[in-house]
């Protein structure tokens, strides 16, 4: 039993409640301090410390300090009052008065710690989404970057390209009219040579207006381009180039002589022929046939195995057990459990449901002893998970706690039948215990105890 301290020194203001407890010599890491609206204590082994406050405070805006050998709480009230002591007077309120205000400060404080965890959940999720859109916005930014750069780059390409494109159609204005000029240029000195020739021929100077219009029209491909000599015979070269063009077309090459050759083909050595490949696949045709016919008499052989393929998988047999106890068949279910319980003798949960089996038949005893080994191995899994991992053994009490209740229920339905009432109540109050809040567990209890 812990040693209460009753001593504590108490000031006040009209607005706040200063308290100072003593540790006694107690060092302070091993101070334990809890408080709620109506409600404060102190664990300090061997001591403890507790008080019930007179008027609420308001626990968001206190607080406690633990050095100097003491705790000093520096409590906020919630009505602006002088109360002139710490804690009601004796006789003010009953126990059970006593009682039911400590249990409503607990639930407040509860309610409020259950509600900050909540604000504290939603605003963490505001902040995941916030920074997810930051990280939206961040990347649609940069997007945009390069998709505006990527344009400027098109931009710059397509003037480059139209910049050559003006450049190219310049360069051929510029080529072409000197082209012009040298046609006309031609044709000119082909008149005038025209005239020559008349005047030394006919013997006259005198050329006729048409023929020198007709003779205007002499095709440029007849004149050689930047030529300026006029004793140049246009149609001598002609006729030398038609010439070699016949030579080429008339030519045929002459065949390739013949000729032998000769091929030399290296030894198979160790290489199979024909005839040892096709013996080599007779062989293992053979062997895969083989394997095919001791597979067939495998399968037929398991036909009559009562514990074959799925049979030896307990998870299966559980599942048989569960759709034979749907369909009320609980013998079936008893038999599957009691496979699955031979292959896995540490499988908690067929001994919870063989005991429910159990109860359905008017088995009680064996009812009691499977809830009862049930209850063992559940107890042993806990504890090798809690050596293990704690925190995972934390996170996986509420599935255990709730594993126990059912074993307790299903264990005092069977003590309640074969008169054991007593022995019934226990259970029910263990199971009570790992879990309060069940309604219809404490009626089952109130009905227990009235029999």
């Amino acid at each position: 039993m812990p040693l209460v301290v009753k001593t504590e020194d108490f000031t006040e203001t009209a607005e706040r409640v200063f308290v100072s407890v003593p540790l006694n010599g107690v060092h302070s890491s091993k101070a334990d301090i809890y408080a709620n609206d109506s409600y404060i204590k102190i664990n300090f082994p061997p001591f403890f410390y507790e008080a019930d406050l007179l008027h609420q405070v308001d626990t968001e805006d206190s607080e406690a300090v633990v050095g100097d050998g003491c705790v000093k709480f520096n409590l906020r009230k919630v009505e602006d009052k002088l109360w002139r002591s710490l804690k009601p007077d004796a006789g003010e309120l009953s126990a059970e008065e006593m009682k039911t205000r400590r249990a409503d400060a607990f639930k407040r404080d509860h309610e409020r710690v259950e509600k900050q965890k909540k604000e504290k959940a939603i605003k963490k999720r505001e902040e995941h989404y916030r920074l997810i859109q930051e990280q939206l916005n961040v990347e649609r930014a940069e997007k945009a970057k390069f998709e505006h750069a990527r344009l400027e780059e098109q931009r710059a390409a397509e003037e480059g390209i139209q910049q050559w494109k003006d450049a190219m159609a310049s360069k051929k204005s510029i080529q072409a009219t000197p082209v012009r000029n040298a046609e006309r240029t031609v044709s000119s000195k082909a008149i005038s040579n025209v005239a020559k020739v008349d005047s030394a021929i006919f013997d006259t100077d005198k050329v006729e207006e048409e023929t020198i219009e007709s003779n205007t029209q002499i095709p440029v491909e007849a004149i050689e381009e930047e030529s300026d000599d006029d004793d140049i015979d246009m149609e001598a070269i002609k006729a030398k180039v038609r010439k070699e063009m016949d030579k080429l077309k008339g030519s045929k090459p002459q065949p390739r002589e013949t000729g032998t050759i000769n091929f030399t083909f290296t030894s198979r050595g160790l290489i199979p022929t024909s005839t040892a490949r096709e013996s080599e696949d007779v062989k293992w045709v053979h062997r895969i046939n083989q394997a095919y016919e001791k597979d067939a008499k495998s399968r037929r052989d398991n036909l009559f195995d009562p514990l074959s393929v799925d049979e030896k998988n307990p998870i299966f047999l559980k599942d048989k057990g569960n759709a034979f106890f749907k369909t009320g068949n609980y013998q079936g279910a008893i038999n599957a459990y009691t496979a699955a319980l031979d292959l896995d003798p540490q499988f908690s949960s067929c001994l919870s449901n063989r005991a429910v089996c159990h109860l359905k038949l008017g088995a009680y005893n064996e009812c009691i002893q499977d809830c009862t080994l049930a209850l063992s191995v559940t107890n042993q899994e806990h504890e090798i998970l809690s050596d293990r991992d704690s925190v995972a053994a934390m996170s996986a009490k509420p599935a255990h706690d709730a594993v126990q209740v059912k074993v307790y229920v299903r264990r005092a339905a069977a003590l309640n039948l074969l008169g054991r009432v007593s022995d019934a109540v226990k259970d029910y109050e263990k199971a009570i215990a790992l879990d309060p809040r069940n309604d219809e567990l404490k009626e089952d209890l109130a009905r227990l105890t009235e029999q």
